[in-house]
């Protein structure tokens, strides 16, 4: 039980470094190619991003990126409703572990 535990942190540690990976390249995005907009389909974008950089690695079963920005839509629709005391990367990380096989 313990060595499942510390799997799973360990995953969801990668997964959190990998979302923050992807929020420091889409401020980038943002600047440098949008000139400073508000990206409102940022969520389309990190999917994109993040199955491009290994996320299905991390994952029990592989996800395509549009099934992967509609999760990342509603777990930030989620995050926003909590008390924030965990990060986005945080809780998007630990929800993302868990999907189903």
């Amino acid at each position: 039980m313990l060595r499942s535990q510390e799997m799973m942190r360990g995953k969801v540690a990668a997964i959190i470094a990998l979302l923050d990976q992807a929020g420091a390249a889409h401020g980038k995005y943002e600047t440098e190619v949008l000139n400073g907009v508000y990206d409102q389909e940022w969520h389309i974008w990190y999917a994109q991003w993040a199955v491009e950089h290994g996320l299905n690695t991390l994952l029990t079963k592989p996800i395509d990126a549009e099934r992967l920005s509609t999760i990342l839509y509603s777990v930030n629709e989620q995050h926003r409703q909590t008390d924030r005391r965990q990060s986005w990367a945080e809780f998007t990380a630990e929800r993302l572990a868990v999907l189903p096989a």
